[in-house]
């Protein structure tokens, strides 16, 4: 966003000109302007009995939770998918066949693991995904708020 009425943008880092504000760095982009980004080769199918790499490109290929955040023209749209240590979640290729299915202009993995978490405040309460023990009192890095405009 280069100017407060301007639209919010997904782009690549190398992308970005000097003028423009960005809130977060994640990775990777799975989906840019329509067209759908090739994965790094670490989160491709590995074979059978090779180790993965302790890296977030290395859980890529492991289902977890995941969060991520796309456009489709114009809106924002949020993705959660639920999961648990031991059940549930998504690699990061089915999370960018959930965006491709979706039609997304642009999708950005946001998150993963215990640290993917979402919350929205509804008129009954809180709606939140399923969090782990482990992770429900976990102090996290990065967060997105969003409000209503009516609650300035």
């Amino acid at each position: 966003q280069e100017n407060k009425k301007d639209p919010w943008k997904i782009v690549k880092y190398d992308e970005l000109n000097k003028n423009s504000k960005y809130i977060l760095g994640c990775t990777p982009l799975l989906i840019d302007k329509g067209n759908v980004e090739d994965l790094p080769k670490e989160m491709n199918p590995v074979e059978p009995g090779k180790i993965n790499p302790p890296s977030m490109l290395g859980h890529g290929m492991q289902n977890h939770p995941r969060t991520a955040v796309g456009l489709k023209n114009d809106k924002i749209i949020f993705i959660l998918v639920e999961g648990s240590k031991n059940n549930g979640g998504c690699t990061l290729k089915e999370l960018q066949e959930i965006g491709i299915k979706l039609k997304l202009d642009s999708l950005l993995n946001l998150d993963g693991g215990g640290s993917s978490q979402f919350r929205v405040k509804t008129n009954s309460g809180w709606l939140s995904n399923e969090i782990d023990e482990d992770d429900k009192n976990r102090i996290l890095g990065h967060v997105i708020v969003l409000f209503d405009e009516k609650l300035k």
